[in-house]
């Protein structure tokens, strides 16, 4: 089933096209990684898919109902862990609630591995906690879809991997549907199940590579390193494998 839909997105700044004409369909409990070079309007995309920026033609659906603002069915976690520094843990995380549910929040911070913190400040955590939190605030309102715009860049690689496998604990637990942005190919490789390539400004779609290996993968596996290849090769040359 088609849980997201974009058609024909197009942004445009004052300086010209960022996005041009975005066909994309997301299905329910898909991990999809946007994949492409600095500058080329991913972070822009998820903005606009999130109801965060709605200055742009194409319209963008979830289950068939356009997106016109922000929702409690679409979750973001962004680069930074954006905690509100004057709330604990407990209170960061249930942010997003109408009402407060302290089962729901004392769940997803165990499922995020901070049952033991929830009374902590935002400045008590290491960056991977923060993110951690970060990713419970944006589950706590039962999202259809989870956008992550790079929620790993800034952390060190023993770190980042830690929280790939929370992300996919997660994702098993709570089974939102995933948009990765991410500019690390063994990161989308790892987590998603399709992976989409956008060109140089202005985005448009160049390519996907389906990643059709079972879960849980072994890191640095000979097919990984083949589908890295070829994805890199996408990246720079945009038409696949050279002959």
């Amino acid at each position: 089933m088609v849980e997201l839909e974009l058609r024909d997105v197009t942004k445009v700044y004052d300086d010209g096209e960022a996005l041009s004409r975005i066909n994309l369909q997301v299905h329910t409990g898909e991990i999809v990684s946007l994949l492409g070079p600095s500058g080329c309007g991913k972070s822009t995309l998820l903005r606009i898919i999130a109801g965060l920026d709605r200055e742009y033609t194409g319209s963008v659906l979830l289950n068939g109902q356009a997106i016109t603002g922000p929702t409690p069915e679409v979750g973001v976690v962004f680069q930074e862990p954006r905690l509100f520094p004057w709330l604990n843990v407990g209170r960061n995380i249930g942010f997003g609630l109408k009402k407060p549910d302290s089962a729901r929040v004392a769940a997803l911070a165990k499922e995020v591995g901070l049952e033991g913190y929830l009374k902590s400040l935002p400045r008590q955590l290491s960056g991977g906690m923060a993110q951690r939190c970060a990713i419970a605030r944006a589950l706590v309102t039962q999202p259809r879809v989870l956008l992550m715009d790079e929620p790993f860049s800034a952390l060190d690689a023993f770190t980042r991997m830690r929280l790939q496998e929370v992300t996919l604990n997660v994702w098993r637990q709570v089974g939102a549907t995933v948009v990765l942005v991410t500019h690390d190919v063994d990161e989308a490789l790892y987590l998603s199940d399709r992976i989409v390539i956008i060109t140089e400004r202005p985005g448009k779609v160049k390519a996907e590579v389906r990643v059709d290996l079972p879960r849980p993968r072994e890191r640095g596996l000979a097919v990984m390193h083949q589908l890295k290849v070829e994805i890199m090769e996408r990246l720079q040359f945009g038409t696949g494998p050279k002959p």
